[in-house]
């Protein structure tokens, strides 16, 4: 199994800020009840260490939402286009052809709440 949780913390000690809900709940739940809770700052400090982080696994989401929506052309009654091939392919490179200094250009939306990247859009030719 993974690391025991704290049972408390100490003053200006960092903490790892867990990546799964429930572990996050109690993290939170730790720090509010904690006789000494960590400085804002350090709590700062370790939400922003992980926004590529959490800026990759919302790439991703985005992503695997758009993959999973053409699944249904991988049929095999269906003959999928080369240019979706084409694709599904680019939206599965994202994590090796984009480094963390891109994620917010990917990321970007108009005023619409439209993703503005162009790998989000899906060919028609």
């Amino acid at each position: 199994m993974g690391a025991a949780l704290p049972q408390s913390v100490a003053e200006g000690e960092v903490v790892p800020i867990p990546t799964s809900p429930s572990l996050l709940i109690y993290s939170l739940t730790l720090l509010v009840t904690s006789p000494s809770a960590l400085p804002a700052a350090a709590v700062e400090k370790a939400w922003a260490d992980k926004a590529a982080e959490r800026k990759l696994d919302r790439i991703k989401q985005e992503r695997d939402l758009r993959l999973k929506a053409t699944d249904w052309m991988a049929n095999s009654d269906v003959t999928m286009p080369s240019y979706i091939k084409t694709w599904r392919q680019s939206l599965r490179d994202i994590p090796a052809d984009y480094d963390s200094s891109k994620y917010d250009e990917l990321l970007a939306r108009d005023d619409k709440g439209i993703y503005t990247h162009s790998i989000w859009t899906q060919p028609t030719e």
